[in-house]
């Protein structure tokens, strides 16, 4: 089931059952293209495909992008000029991922850089959020991730990472411990939140810490999963316990 809300009111414009059959994952860019991604990772049922939508939601096409690989293929990234996905290997999806781009309405798939930016690393990353930028250091793509291990998340193995857009190249590397579940950037500020429930503030030009601070309400820590910022100096963060937090940061 696919609802479309009224960002100004939150009332809910229209309820499709028939154009989310199965489970999905919305990706969209900033002139209001939009795609499903079947997130079915079974291979006797996934499809492995995106349908496009155009901004006044009529399907267009259907994208082949191979089977989607639960956890390791999130990779939401706000204000996009294009439709961003990750893309595996077509036997094994979760090895050899790519950032690829999506042209609309034709449906062309287009390779723009691997998801791993240190080859001598080789390591198994897992996509995250992001944000789509572009400052006096030109575009970019500011994004969350971890680098998998048999072991579990070990300590410094999360990132927020600013890659050149659209050639992949790292300009800087922030490195956390714990994994990050939302991220928004504007002004030259990115924030981040990370399951610890902690609040990171960086600069965007350089990743360089302007605030790390701990949520607390009453005295009690919250997990943070949602983060939006409304206003300059304001945030909206959603937790994991069902509240909405408004936070005026002051950097």
């Amino acid at each position: 089931m696919l609802r479309r809300v009224d960002l100004a009111r939150g009332d809910v414009r229209a309820t499709e059952t028939e154009t989310a059959a199965t489970p999905v994952v919305v990706t969209a860019r900033a002139d209001g293209w939009w795609a499903l991604r079947d997130t079915r990772h079974d291979s006797r049922a996934a499809s492995g495909e995106a349908l496009l939508h155009a901004p006044d939601g009529r399907p267009t096409n259907t994208v082949r992008l191979g089977r989607y690989d639960l956890i390791n293929h999130f990779f939401d990234i706000r204000y996009a000029p294009e439709l961003l996905f990750l893309q595996g290997r077509e036997d094994k999806p979760w090895r050899d991922k790519w950032v690829v781009a999506v042209d609309a309405p034709e449906g062309r798939v287009r390779r723009l850089f691997p998801l791993e930016w240190d080859a001598a690393r080789g390591g198994h990353l897992y996509g995250g959020a992001g944000a789509y930028l572009d400052d006096a250091s030109g575009p970019a793509l500011v994004h969350t991730g971890v680098v998998h291990d048999g072991a579990g998340l070990l300590p410094g193995n999360a990132f927020v990472v600013r890659r050149a857009y659209a050639g992949g190249a790292a300009q800087w590397v922030f490195i956390a411990d714990h994994q990050a579940t939302a991220l928004d950037a504007a002004d030259g500020i990115v924030y981040v939140v990370f399951n610890s429930g902690e609040l990171v503030v960086l600069d965007a030009r350089d990743g360089a810490v302007r605030l790390r601070q701990e949520l607390r309400v009453n005295g009690h820590r919250v997990v943070p999963l949602s983060l939006s910022r409304v206003a300059a100096g304001r945030l909206v963060i959603g937790t994991l316990d069902g509240r909405i937090l408004d936070c005026t940061v002051l950097t």
